[in-house]
């Protein structure tokens, strides 16, 4: 990006350098416009040139760790030796989920057989999948 503008810049540089040359024979009028045409090209080549050495340089990280900042580190339950999920809990948002999310969101990707002994026991995982119906291969 930066040869493609330094390039551009140029190439209008030299073509204005040509106008002028072809112009010597005008008024002055017209040869002091070229020289102001020049400048203002000169500059907004410098400004760009300028404008593109500082984006190169200037470096975006956003990797937060290097700037000291990490993620809190809280004193899970599930994380401690021979300590497990809080059921209870899990059984409420289970609760929750079937009374208020499950209106927009669904839980097809998730098998029944994933709720056995987490949140429900086999009885209440077999009586909470019948109450759907589902279609089951081509054939009868």
């Amino acid at each position: 990006m930066f040869r493609l503008s330094a390039l551009s810049t140029r190439q209008a540089v030299q073509r204005l350098a040509v106008q002028a040359r072809h112009q010597s024979t005008s008024s002055a009028a017209a040869a002091s416009s070229m020289t102001a045409k020049n400048m203002s090209m000169a500059a907004a080549g410098v400004a760009t040139v300028g404008a593109l050495a500082y984006m190169s340089m200037e470096t975006v990280d956003a990797n937060m760790a290097a700037d000291g900042l990490h993620a809190p580190v809280y004193p899970w339950e599930h994380k401690k030796n021979l300590a497990t999920f809080d059921h209870a809990a899990i059984r409420r948002g289970y609760q929750v989920y079937k009374e208020v999310c499950a209106a927009c969101h669904s839980l097809d990707r998730i098998a029944w057989r994933n709720l056995i002994g987490v949140s429900h026991t086999e009885a209440e995982v077999k009586t909470m999948a019948e109450e759907f119906e589902y279609t089951d291969g081509p054939n009868d």
